[in-house]
C-alpha cells in the first residue's frame, strides 16, 4: 500500500512538471494525457491491490511473523490455509502489470511519454528516464514470488517486453528533436527490463534500471546542455557542427552513447548482455526468437544513438536563416551568454563564444550544468564492470527477489548455450559486434550528408510523410498508435458520448423520463390539489364536518361487524 501511495505521488508530480508551462495548450494537453493514461494503468493496480488482499489477507511483503505476502505465495497458499490455483496468481499478475504498463510506458499504455519531453529537460532526466517510469519494473520485481508462480503472466511480460522495446527503437530511428529520440530510447529500454522479467532475470532487469538511470541521464543532461546552447533549439535538422564549439558537451554524450549502445565494458554492455542471455534460455521456450529480436533492437540502439551524434555534432551547421535564436520558453539562462563571453568549464579560461553566421551565440554550459554530467559520464563507465561481474548487486537483491526454486512445473530452464570465441563467452562477443555495426554504421552513413545531416533530400522526406503508407510516415506517426486511440476513444467514444449518453440517456431518459413526466406529473397533482385550498373557513369547517361524520361511522361499522349484537 505504501508503494502505491508513493506511485501516486510520483506520477502527481509528473503531471504537473510536464505542465510546467501551463500557458502552452500542448504542454498542457501532454500533463492531461499522462495522468489520463496513468489512471488507465492505476486501475489496474489498484484491482491488484484488492485481489491481493482478499487472497493473503495483508497487503505488506513481508512481515515479523513470516506471514507477509511473499512467504505465502512462496507456500501457494492463502489466509485460509487452502491452495492457491494458478489462475488466481495469473489474475493477480496481470492486474499489477497493467499497472506496470502505464507507469513504465508498455504497450498499450506508451504513448504519454514522448509527450512528456514538453516539460523541462531536467524533468525528463530524472523522472521520465530514471525514477518514475522504472516503478513499474521495480514492483514486478518486487512481486517476483506471483510472477513466477504464473507462466502466462510470465510470457506476457517477456513478449510486451521485447515487443516494445523493438517498437521503441523503429520509432527512434527517424525522430528529428532531439529530447524525442531520447524518449523513445527510454521506451525501448525500459522494453528490455520488463524482457528480463519475463524470463525470470529480475536481478539482470534491476541492473539495467541501475546502468540505464546513469547513462539515459548523462544524454538527457547532455541533450539540455545542447539546447542550453543552442538558445532552446531541440530539433537536430537546425543543428551541426557543435563539436568543436560544445566539445566538453559532445565528450560526455559521446561516452552516454557508447554506454547505452552496448559498447565492451561500459556499463550497457554488462546489463544488456545478462538480458540477452537470459532471453535465449527463457524458461518458457523462444529464447531464439527473443534473443534475434533483442539483438536487432541493440542494433537500431546504437545507430539512432550515432545518428543523434552526428546530426548534432559533427555534420556541417544548420542554423535557422543563418543565426540561432530563442525557442522553448527558453531566454538565456545566462546573462552572460547574451554579451559573448563565457568561461569554459573544461579550462576555467574566459573563451570567445562562436558565433553562427553573425548570429545568436553558440556557447558552452556553465560549470553548474557540467560537473552532473562528469559524475553520470564516470558511473556510465565504471558501474557496469564494479557491480555486474563481481555479482554485488545480485546478492544485495536476493533477499527481495523469488528464487527460481518456486518456478512452477511448467516452466522449464533452458539450456542454449552459445559457447566462447578465444576464450571469452559468445554472446559477450556478438553483442559487442552488433553494438559496433550499429555505430559504425550510422557513422558511415552520415558522414557523407555533411550539408544536411540527413540520408535523403528534404522534397524526397517530405514525399514520404504524405504517403501515408511508407514506413517513413508509418515510423514518425508511431505506428500510428496515437491515431488508433483517437480515433476509438475521440471519435468513436465521442459520438458514443454525444449520441448514446447525452441525447439519448442524459437528453431522453433524465431529462424526458424523470425531468418532464416525473417533474410533470408532480405539476400537474400540484395544480389540481391547490384548488381545494379556498381560504374561506366556512369550507375548512364543512371538510372537517364530513371527515368527523366518516370516521364516525367507519368505527360504527367496524364495531357493528364484529359484534352483531351491538345492532
Amino acid at each position: 500500500l505504501l508503494m502505491f501511495v508513493g506511485w501516486e505521488g510520483v506520477g502527481t508530480c509528473s503531471y504537473l512538471l510536464i505542465s510546467f508551462w501551463y500557458t502552452d495548450t500542448d504542454n498542457a494537453k501532454a500533463g492531461n494525457k499522462a495522468f489520463i493514461v496513468n489512471r488507465v494503468g492505476d486501475l489496474g493496480f489498484a484491482l491488484g491491490m484488492m485481489a491481493v488482499w482478499s487472497v493473503f489477507g495483508t497487503l505488506s511483503f513481508f512481515t515479523a511473523d513470516h506471514h507477509g505476502v511473499m512467504d505465502m505465495a512462496a507456500k501457494s497458499m492463502d489466509v485460509l490455509g487452502q491452495h492457491i490455483p494458478v489462475a488466481m496468481f495469473t489474475l493477480i499478475a496481470v492486474l499489477l502489470f497493467i499497472g506496470a504498463t502505464g507507469k513504465s510506458a508498455q504497450i498499450p499504455l506508451w504513448v504519454w511519454l514522448p509527450d512528456a519531453m514538453a516539460g523541462p529537460t531536467p524533468v525528463s532526466a530524472l523522472i521520465h528516464a530514471a525514477t518514475m517510469v522504472t516503478a513499474g519494473v521495480v514492483m514486478v520485481t518486487r512481486c517476483s514470488w506471483i510472477f513466477v508462480q504464473a507462466p502466462a503472466a510470465m510470457q506476457l511480460v517477456g513478449w510486451i517486453g521485447i515487443a516494445t522495446a523493438f517498437m521503441g527503437a523503429t520509432i527512434g530511428l527517424v525522430q528529428n528533436d532531439i529530447k524525442r529520440v531520447l524518449a523513445f530510447s527510454t521506451i525501448s529500454q525500459l522494453g528490455y527490463m520488463f524482457l528480463a522479467c519475463g524470463v525470470g532475470e529480475f536481478s539482470a532487469g534491476m541492473f539495467h534500471v541501475l546502468t540505464h538511470a546513469f547513462f539515459k541521464a548523462l544524454l538527457f543532461l547532455g541533450s539540455g546542455a545542447v539546447i542550453h546552447s543552442m538558445l532552446g533549439e531541440q530539433d537536430m535538422r537546425r543543428m551541426g557542427g557543435l563539436k568543436k564549439l560544445i566539445w566538453t558537451t559532445w565528450l560526455v554524450m559521446f561516452i552516454g552513447t557508447l554506454a547505452i549502445s552496448g559498447f565492451p565494458g561500459l556499463s550497457g554492455f554488462w546489463s544488456k548482455d545478462a538480458i540477452l542471455d537470459g532471453a535465449l534460455n527463457s524458461p518458457w521456450g523462444s529464447g531464439w526468437i527473443l534473443y534475434i529480436v533483442g539483438l536487432l533492437t541493440a542494433f537500431m540502439t546504437a545507430f539512432y544513438m550515432n545518428r543523434l551524434m552526428m546530426k548534432t555534432f559533427d555534420t556541417d551547421p544548420r542554423f535557422v536563416d543563418g543565426e540561432l535564436h530563442e525557442h522553448h520558453h527558453g531566454a538565456v539562462e545566462d546573462p552572460a551568454d547574451a554579451h559573448g563571453a563565457h568561461a569554459d568549464p573544461a579550462t576555467g579560461h574566459g573563451e570567445d563564444i562562436a558565433t553562427a553566421h553573425g548570429g545568436g551565440k553558440v556557447h558552452t554550459s556553465p560549470l553548474s550544468m557540467m560537473i552532473p554530467l562528469y559524475i553520470l559520464a564516470f558511473f556510465s563507465v565504471v558501474a557496469g564492470i564494479w557491480l555486474g561481474p563481481t555479482g554485488i548487486f545480485e546478492k544485495f537483491l536476493e533477499p527481495s527477489i523469488a528464487p527460481k526454486t518456486l518456478w512452477n512445473s511448467a516452466l522449464q530452464s533452458g539450456d542454449i548455450k552459445l559457447g566462447v570465441i578465444a576464450g571469452i563467452p559468445a554472446g559477450y562477443v556478438i553483442s559487442s559486434l552488433v553494438a559496433l555495426a550499429g555505430l559504425g554504421l550510422a557513422w558511415f552513413l552520415y558522414r557523407r550528408h555533411q550539408a544536411t545531416g540527413d540520408l535523403v533530400p528534404v522534397a524526397t522526406k517530405e514525399g514520404w510523410e504524405r504517403n501515408a503508407a511508407s514506413p517513413y510516415a508509418f515510423l514518425m506517426n508511431k505506428w500510428w498508435w496515437d491515431g488508433l486511440y483517437n480515433f476509438i476513444f475521440i471519435r468513436i467514444g465521442g459520438w458514443f458520448a454525444d449520441r448514446i449518453l447525452w441525447r439519448t440517456l442524459d437528453m431522453g431518459l433524465i431529462d424526458g423520463l424523470i425531468v418532464k413526466v416525473l417533474g410533470g406529473g408532480v405539476g400537474f397533482t400540484s395544480r389540481v390539489s391547490r384548488r381545494l385550498q379556498t381560504g374561506f373557513v366556512r369550507n375548512y369547517a364543512l371538510a372537517m364536518l364530513v371527515g368527523v361524520v366518516m370516521l364516525v361511522s367507519g368505527l360504527l361499522y367496524k364495531f357493528s361487524s364484529l359484534n352483531p349484537h351491538i345492532r
